[in-house]
C-alpha cells in the first residue's frame, strides 16, 4: 500500500505531519482531551458499533488519551484528522470544525472522528496490510460511484454504456498505481480483467499517464473519451457538492479512502456522509469494510 505524501486534490496539503513536540504543543488546547474524554463517556450506552471496544479504550483516561492522541488547532491545516510521525500519535484537529474547543463539537462527530483516526494510524504504520487484492472491490465500488455521479452528464446512463467498461479499467489503473505501485503493463493486466476491456487500441496513449497522479488520471478520462471535456475543477466541486470536503483525500490515498468509508458506517455523524454505503456498491462496500473489522476487532 502506497501512503501518499500530499494531495494534489486540495492544494498540496500534506497527508501526515511531522512536527515536533514543542511545535505541536504550541497548537494544543488546554483541557481538551479531558473534554474529548467526557464527550465520548455520554455514547458509551447508546453507540452500537463494531468500533465502540476500541474508540471507548483509547479515551478511557487521560493517560491513555496523552499517550495516542493530539488535540489542536491548526489554523492552516484543513483535515480534520492526521498522523503526527515524531510523536507517534493521532491529531485530531478542530480547524475544519470551526471552533476554537472541543466542547462545541456534537460527540457523535467526535466518535467518528475517532474512528477515523484509529483506522489511518494502524493503516499508514502497517498494523494492518492492505493487499493490492482490494483492487477489485475498491476499483467495482468506485465504478458504481463514478457512474452514478458523473454518468448522466457522460452519458453513460444511456447511449454509450459501453464506455462503463473502459471508465472502469481507467479506475483500476489508477487504483493500482496509486494506491498499490503497480503501474504499466502489470496494472493494464490487472484492470482490463476485471473491467472486461480490450486495451490494445489505446496502450500507446496509456503509456503517456502518470496513473499515480490523480490529474492525469482526470486527464485520461476526457482524453480517452470516457468523460470528454472533463478536468480537475469539474471532478473536485461535484464531489464537494455530493460527498463533503472531507473525503477529497480518499481518493487519493488508500489508508484515508478505508477510513473514509469505514466513517460513514457510523450512524448520525456528519463527517463523512452516511449514505456512501447505502447508495455506492452495497457489496463491494461491505468487503472493503471488513479491512476495518480488522483494525477494530
Amino acid at each position: 500500500m502506497i501512503i501518499k505524501k500530499e494531495f494534489e486534490l486540495i492544494g498540496g496539503v500534506s497527508n501526515l505531519l511531522r512536527l515536533s513536540p514543542t511545535v505541536i504543543k504550541s497548537f494544543s488546547i488546554p483541557g481538551d482531551r479531558i473534554n474529548l474524554i467526557r464527550r465520548i463517556k455520554l455514547l458509551e450506552k447508546r453507540v452500537n458499533h463494531f468500533t465502540s471496544k476500541k474508540v471507548f479504550s483509547l479515551t478511557a483516561d487521560l493517560k491513555t488519551i496523552r499517550g495516542n492522541i493530539h488535540v489542536v488547532n491548526i489554523d492552516k491545516y484543513p483535515l480534520f484528522i492526521s498522523y503526527n510521525i515524531p510523536t507517534k500519535r493521532i491529531v485530531l484537529n478542530l480547524r475544519p470544525f470551526e471552533v476554537e474547543e472541543i466542547s462545541r463539537v456534537d460527540e457523535r462527530a467526535l466518535y467518528a472522528s475517532l474512528v477515523y483516526g484509529i483506522a489511518f494510524r494502524d493503516l499508514i504504520t502497517n498494523k494492518i496490510n492492505v493487499k493490492d487484492m482490494y483492487f477489485v472491490p475498491i476499483t467495482n465500488w468506485l465504478t458504481t460511484l463514478f457512474v452514478q455521479i458523473f454518468g448522466k452528464d457522460y452519458g453513460l446512463l444511456g447511449s454509450y454504456q459501453s464506455e462503463i467498461n473502459k471508465l472502469k479499467f481507467l479506475i483500476a489503473c489508477y487504483i493500482l498505481s496509486t494506491f498499490f505501485g503497480i503501474t504499466s503493463t502489470a496494472s493494464y493486466k490487472k484492470a482490463a480483467a476485471i473491467a472486461q476491456a480490450d486495451y490494445s487500441n489505446i496502450k500507446d496513449k496509456l503509456d503517456g499517464y502518470d496513473f499515480s497522479s490523480i490529474h492525469q488520471f482526470v486527464k485520461a478520462l476526457s482524453d480517452l473519451k470516457v468523460f470528454p471535456g472533463f478536468n480537475i475543477i469539474i471532478f473536485t466541486q461535484k464531489l464537494h457538492r455530493f460527498l463533503h470536503i472531507n473525503t477529497l483525500p480518499a481518493f487519493e490515498d488508500c489508508s484515508r479512502f478505508i477510513a473514509t468509508l469505514l466513517t460513514s458506517s457510523i450512524t448520525g455523524s456528519s463527517i463523512i456522509p452516511t449514505f456512501i454505503g447505502k447508495k455506492y456498491n452495497v457489496d463491494e462496500f461491505s468487503k472493503i469494510i471488513e479491512i476495518g473489522k480488522l483494525i477494530f476487532k
